[in-house]
Formats: C-alpha cells, sequence, structure tokens
C-alpha cells in the first residue's frame, strides 16, 4: 500500500488503483507485541504492526480463533485495551479501540521484599504460545515454545536449545518472515534470546 503524494488521504493498492483512506487518526508503524485475551484462560500471542489512538493492526499465527470483541495488551502499556475487529485476512486483523473508557488497568501485584527487583528495561509478558525456529542455513522450521516476550527479547523452551547457534529467526507465525535474534542465554531447555 503507497500513499499518494498528489491525492492526500488516498492510497494506491496493489493493483494500482487509488482508494480512498477512511481512518480518522494516522496510524504509526510500530513492532509491538500484544497479548489478545479472549477468555480469562486463554491468551493469544500477537504483533502489533501498526497503531494509532483509534486502532490497530495486529498480526497473528490463525486469525480463526479470534472472537469479535476481545482485550488487548499491549507490552510496553500499562493499560488492557478492549477491541472490536474491523476486518480479517489469514494473518492479520484491523481493529479499533472501543472508546469511553475502555481502557483496563493491569493488575500489579507487589513484590515481595526477598525476590530481586527486575532489571530488564522493557517487562516481558508471559505468552507460553507456538512458535517457530528458523536456521539461517535452511527453510525448514521447529516448533518451539515461547514462555515469554517484550520488545526487546523473548525466552523459548526447546529440546534442543544447546545446539541452536547463536543467531537464527524466530516465527510467531509458520509461514511469517520472522524476526532475527542472538541467543543470550542457555539453562536446559530453555534459551533466552534478544532481538536484533
Amino acid at each position: 500500500m503507497a500513499i499518494s503524494v498528489g491525492l492526500p488521504g488516498h492510497f494506491l493498492n496493489r493493483r494500482g488503483f487509488v482508494k480512498v483512506d477512511r481512518r480518522t487518526k494516522q496510524r504509526s508503524p510500530a513492532f509491538k507485541f500484544g497479548i489478545i485475551t479472549c477468555e480469562p484462560d486463554r491468551r493469544i500471542v500477537s504483533v502489533v504492526k501498526n497503531i494509532s489512538p483509534t486502532g490497530a493492526l495486529l498480526e497473528v499465527e490463525n486469525t480463526l480463533e479470534i472472537p469479535d470483541q476481545f482485550t488487548l495488551t499491549i507490552d510496553t502499556e500499562a493499560t488492557a485495551r478492549s477491541c472490536r475487529v474491523a476486518w480479517k485476512k489469514a494473518k492479520q486483523i484491523a481493529v479499533n479501540f472501543d472508546s469511553g473508557g475502555s481502557e483496563v488497568k493491569l493488575d500489579r501485584q507487589e513484590r515481595p521484599q526477598n525476590i530481586p527487583q527486575e532489571r530488564r528495561q522493557s517487562p516481558r509478558r508471559n505468552t507460553n504460545s507456538i512458535g517457530w525456529i528458523r536456521l539461517d542455513s535452511g527453510f525448514a522450521t521447529r516448533e518451539c515454545k515461547i514462555v515469554d516476550v517484550s520488545t526487546a527479547g523473548v525466552r523459548l523452551s526447546i529440546p534442543f536449545a544447546e545446539k541452536l547457534p547463536a543467531t537464527f529467526s524466530l516465527l510467531f507465525s509458520k509461514n511469517a518472515q520472522g524476526h532475527r535474534v542472538r541467543a543470550i542465554w542457555r539453562r536446559g531447555n530453555q534459551i533466552g534470546a534478544k532481538f536484533i
């Protein structure tokens, strides 16, 4: 989608036709992780591709399992947003944020005094979702479990963690392009990696 300079508020689609952009607010490109909460015990990991004060574009593995209304928690924000689906494609969802006090304060449990403080610059969110690893030398993917994720890095659980190279690609959906990561630490079947 290319924005037309000659016609403000219009863009060219893949076939070259001019279409009107009906968004009320301009969306900014983003690379943030979000957690979609559909039911109290069901969470789905997503990547926020772009965002505005009124909505966002999300990338997920499969949009068929996403209901028309859900709560979205974005990694860098302290509140969750109530969302309504505007449209769906195979792996993308456009959502509108519900207006009128739809933000929900997240519960922050007080940390006991004997547990050390978190030193990470961006907090991690537990996801426990499926992901895939693609090595630099090939096209094949291997399934892994994404334990938690932040804007800076990710913790993975995979049986062959000690055999992974220092850098590889992590895919949040099986046919996605993937995100390059570098291994920072390895413990048993878990690996901590940083986005590069």
